[in-house]
């Protein structure tokens, strides 16, 4: 019984060596990394998310100019939301304020040539009532 004991005894020394955690890292295995500790806050984050995929508009739609020109400046940025109303593209508007200004002038020529016939037109009329007196 003596001999029971002191084998049980023995097997329990043995199974408390093995349960003796180690300190030296095991071979081949993931290299010690130092670790940092912070105090925990509250704090808004940005959201951004990296993905790979495709996009495809909502509509697509044909801008088609109702005049001719030079494209002077694009008023939105590829891929931006536009309501109706918003300035999309703006043309060159010098040949349009010339034209314009050629329109008046040439108004201002007509009402001017209206002007001088309705003087002569009674210049006339006085010539007419003046040769009847006469007569």
């Amino acid at each position: 019984m003596r001999h029971i004991l002191i084998i049980l005894f023995s097997a329990c020394l043995l199974a408390l060596g093995a349960c003796r955690r180690e300190q030296t890292r095991p071979v081949g295995g993931p290299p010690v990394v130092p670790v940092s500790v912070a105090r925990a806050t509250e704090e808004s984050v940005p959201t951004e998310l990296r993905v790979v995929g495709t996009v495809e508009a909502s509509a697509i739609v044909q801008v088609k100019s109702q005049i001719a020109g030079e494209l002077v400046r694009t008023g939105f940025t590829e891929g931006q939301n536009v309501a109706k109303g918003d300035l999309l593209f703006a043309i060159d508007p010098r040949p349009y304020e010339e034209a314009l200004r050629q329109a008046e002038a040439n108004v201002a020529r007509d009402r001017a040539q209206v002007a001088q016939a309705e003087a002569a037109l009674a210049r006339e009329e006085l010539a007419a009532a003046y040769s009847e007196v006469e007569a």
